[in-house]
């Protein structure tokens, strides 16, 4: 019996050292490069993977570009055949992030589609019945209202996001 085990031993042994696990011409292996937008010693924290959809604006710029970022290296981002240093980065703009964001967009845009008709309904009422005018003000101010609260909820939806001593934004590089 101890002579099987002695040979088991040895056979696993011999097949283990034999086998070399890393060989000198073995490519390294892919990194992970992605973005970071921070506040420093904040726990919100954004990341941009290659691939992500990232809207920005330049420094001494006013308009935003949009679009997929196709590599992180270096200190930069590419975006659209361009290398975008990360100094250049003077905003992001990035929808909301939190968990009932569809919700909220779903609501907004019922509001805002429901306040529209109402008004529509009430200006109707308005020249059409000149014996309830009260009301159909009453219809259309409510309607408005409305209309008001779905609107301030889509522009609650976008973030903007300055790139200063508050927000920072960083390549990070995992190997």
């Amino acid at each position: 019996m101890a002579k099987f085990l002695l040979y088991g031993l040895f056979f696993f042994l011999g097949v283990t050292l034999s086998c070399p696990a890393q060989t000198a011409d073995t490519p390294t292996p892919p990194r992970l490069a992605y973005l970071l937008l921070a506040k420093p010693g904040k726990l919100p924290r954004f990341r941009f993977y290659k691939g992500d959809r990232i809207t920005f604006r330049v420094k001494n710029d006013t308009y935003f570009y949009s679009g997929p970022i196709t590599d992180i290296k270096d200190g930069a981002f590419y975006f659209q055949q361009s290398r975008i240093p990360l100094e250049w980065v003077a905003e992001i703009k990035m929808k909301n992030h939190t968990s009932g964001r569809k919700a909220v967009g779903f609501l907004s845009y019922l509001l805002q589609g429901t306040g529209a008709l109402f008004t529509l309904v009430g200006g109707i009422n308005y020249f059409a019945t000149p014996d309830y005018r009260d009301d159909a003000k009453f219809t259309m101010g409510a309607a408005l209202s409305t209309f008001a609260v779905g609107k301030a909820m889509t522009l609650s939806q976008k973030r903007k996001y300055e790139i200063n001593k508050k927000w920072q934004l960083k390549v990070i590089e995992m190997y």
